[in-house]
C-alpha cells in the first residue's frame, strides 16, 4: 500500500494505479475490507487523474460499499461525493444529483470549505444540466462562502455569473446586474484580465449594468 501511495503523491498515477489493484484485490482475497477501501479510494483518485472516469466511477462506488459495510460514518460524505462526481464526468447528471442529495444530507454545518465547495458548485452544475433550475441556484449559492473561504476564485466568479444568467431568465434584472458586478470584482481582484472581459461582454449581450 505504502508504495501505492508513494507513486500517487508523486502523481506516478499509472504506476500508483497498477500497484494500487494489486493491493485492493490481495486485500479482497484476504477479506481485509478496511485495507481495499483505502486501496479503492485512492484507485477512484488515480483512475480520475487520468480521465478515465469509467474505471474511477468502478473504484468509487467500491469505496462507498466498503465503507457503508463498515460503518465509516465519517468519510461516508465524501465517498457519495465521488461517486456523483464521476458520474457527472461521465455526463450522467441526474444519478450524479441522487449521489451529491446524499453526501449532501451528511455534511457537517462549518464544515471544511474546501469539500463544501466543490460538492455545492457541482451539484449546482448536475442540477442545471438537468433543469432544476430552482434547486441549482440554491446549491450555487451554498457554493460561494466556501469557496471564498477556501480562496477558489474560479468557483465563486463562475457561480455569481450562473446565479445573474438564473435570475436574468426570470427578468430580475437588479439581482442579476448584482451577481455579474460581483462575478466582476473577484475578476478584478485576482487580476484576471480574460475572465474582466468576458463577463463585461456577457453584460453587454445581457443589456446589465
Amino acid at each position: 500500500m505504502k508504495i501505492g501511495e508513494i507513486l500517487f503523491m508523486s502523481k506516478q498515477f499509472s504506476k500508483a494505479a497498477d500497484e494500487l489493484s494489486r493491493v485492493a484485490q490481495l486485500a479482497n482475497q484476504l477479506k481485509a475490507p478496511v485495507q481495499e477501501r483505502a486501496a479503492c479510494a485512492l484507485l477512484a483518485q488515480a483512475h480520475g487523474a487520468q480521465k478515465n472516469f469509467e474505471a474511477a466511477l468502478q473504484f468509487a462506488t467500491r469505496t462507498l460499499q466498503l465503507s457503508q459495510q463498515l460503518k465509516f460514518e465519517q468519510v461516508m460524505a465524501a465517498d457519495f461525493y465521488s461517486v456523483g462526481l464521476f458520474n457527472l464526468l461521465q455526463n450522467k447528471p441526474s444519478e450524479a444529483v441522487a449521489f451529491f442529495k446524499q453526501a449532501s444530507s451528511r455534511v457537517a454545518s462549518g464544515g471544511n470549505p474546501g469539500f463544501l465547495k466543490e460538492l455545492y458548485f457541482n451539484m449546482g452544475q448536475a442540477l442545471l444540466q438537468i433543469g432544476e433550475k430552482g434547486a441549482a441556484e440554491q446549491s450555487l449559492q451554498n457554493a460561494i462562502k466556501p469557496a471564498v473561504e477556501a480562496k477558489d476564485v474560479q468557483k465563486s466568479r463562475i457561480a455569481y455569473q450562473q446565479l445573474g444568467d438564473l435570475a436574468h431568465a426570470r427578468n430580475e434584472i437588479s439581482k442579476s446586474s448584482e451577481m455579474y458586478n460581483n462575478a466582476l470584482r473577484i475578476a478584478k481582484e485576482s487580476n484576471d484580465k480574460e475572465a474582466q472581459k468576458d463577463i463585461k461582454r456577457r453584460m453587454k449581450d445581457l443589456k446589465i449594468g
